[in-house]
């Protein structure tokens, strides 16, 4: 009878044994997945914490290039001003060189007019004096300086002993 009470004994101590050694492996167990979730969840929040940074890396980069790409847009467009307005003046000092150029010429067809009546009221006043010997009248064209033809109306006159001219100009345009 001990001998069975020692070998239910026994068996009772291995049964409980088992169930404690089952137990703390179960919690091992538990104990093992949890440290792998934690090392997981370690990882994936370095991870998702990696991606922020990459992710406000690329955003900052992304930025900084619109900013520029404004920025060249801004210079472009303040560069097609500044041409524009370059154009334009350029324009401006063609067309008042053109203007002068154009005054020049009247003022001295002006002085040329001027100075031709002048003449011609000399002219006129020696052909009134001579009385005799041949007189006439012909026309020349000449060009005068810019772009108008001016034509010169000559008179002459002889008097005993040489040949006597003068120039009558007139503007005949």
């Amino acid at each position: 009878e001990k001998h069975d009470a020692l070998a239910a004994a026994e068996a009772e101590f291995l049964r409980e044994r088992a169930m404690v050694d089952e137990v703390v492996a179960r919690i091992a167990q538990e104990d093992a997945l949890d440290a792998a979730a934690r090392v997981r969840k370690v990882a994936e929040t370095k991870a998702l914490i990696a991606q922020f940074q990459l992710d406000k890396v690329a955003e900052r980069d992304a930025r900084a290039a619109a900013a520029a790409a404004e920025d060249r847009k801004i210079a472009e467009h303040w560069e097609g001003v500044r041409a524009r307005e370059a154009a334009e003046a350029a324009k401006k000092a063609a067309a008042r060189e053109v203007a002068d150029r154009m005054y020049e010429q009247v003022r001295v067809r002006e002085e040329e007019v001027r100075q031709g009546k002048s003449t011609e009221e000399e002219v006129s006043k020696e052909d009134r004096r001579e009385e005799d010997g041949r007189q006439g009248t012909g026309f020349a064209a000449v060009r005068g300086k810019g772009r108008c033809t001016w034509a010169v109306e000559l008179s002459w006159s002889m008097k005993q002993g040489g040949d006597r001219w003068g120039v009558e100009l007139t503007l005949k345009t």
